[in-house]
């Protein structure tokens, strides 16, 4: 580890070794609980926009069949990187 003046010429970061230098290293922006947030509400809005949509074409389809299509939109939609 590189020392300046008694500081570290690179940001601490979490990854083993912890003396290893990682060059272009950014710790987050946002914390944790900010970063959840913003997904719950990405997904919350996805879901939400999805099942107005589903109703309003077909408000007959079956409990079962509308959460089969919530699954599928929850589980083929690139959420993370739409939010991150």
């Amino acid at each position: 580890m590189a020392a300046v003046d008694g500081k570290l010429s690179h940001p601490p970061h979490p990854y083993y070794p912890p003396e290893a230098e990682l060059i272009g290293y950014l710790e987050n922006e946002y914390s944790v609980l900010k970063l959840l947030v913003y997904f719950a509400a990405g997904c919350a809005g996805i879901l939400g926009s999805t099942l107005a949509i589903v109703t309003r074409i077909r408000p007959s389809m079956s409990r079962a069949d509308q959460l089969a299509i919530l699954w599928f939109v929850l589980c083929k939609t690139p959420r993370i990187s739409l939010f991150y």
